[in-house]
């Protein structure tokens, strides 16, 4: 008597069944079957969903890992561009003492009077690194008008002065 032995394997089961051959080698009768299934092997992941495939929190991981080295690149390299247009020092104990200055103190500064190179240099290298940021805050609402407000009189108020600087 021949049998044959016929497995389906997937990810979390395994499929058999054995069948009885006849003479010339067709299928007879169907002798079992059945089917065991396993556990996921996965544990629950802790930002995304149950059964999220493990590649996803190596893939996030990579992902930071990749945005945080592109961010200190571009710090680098525009450091490296300050220093060449004399906007910032080449020494790296007199860039640290620049950095130390308040960028904000800075650019408000530069309204009434122009700046050193190297506090340019320090302004200019805060906008870089602060680059696309924009607020996450919902516009609308009676606050938001009076902030609106308020921009447009700071706006009003410093274009005079810049006509005062230029002449």
């Amino acid at each position: 008597m021949q049998w044959r032995l016929g497995l389906d394997m997937g990810t979390t089961s395994l499929g058999w069944s054995v069948f009885q051959l006849s003479q010339s080698g067709e299928i007879a009768a169907l002798h079992d079957s059945g089917v065991r299934i396993f556990s996921d092997g996965r544990e629950p992941s802790k930002n995304g969903k149950v059964g999220d495939s493990l590649a996803v929190e190596r893939r996030n991981a990579r992902a930071i890992r990749r945005n945080n080295d592109r961010r200190i690149s571009r710090k680098n390299a525009l450091m490296n561009i300050l220093v060449d247009f004399k906007l910032m020092p080449l020494n790296q104990s007199d860039q640290k003492s620049i950095e130390r200055k308040n960028p904000y103190e800075l650019r408000a500064a530069a309204i009434e009077r122009k700046l050193e190179p190297y506090e340019l240099g320090r302004a200019l290298f805060n906008l870089g690194v602060r680059r696309g940021f924009k607020s996450d805050r919902k516009a609308g609402g009676e606050e938001d008008s009076d902030f609106q407000k308020k921009i447009l009189a700071l706006r009003q108020e410093i274009v005079p002065r810049q006509h005062k600087l230029d002449r």
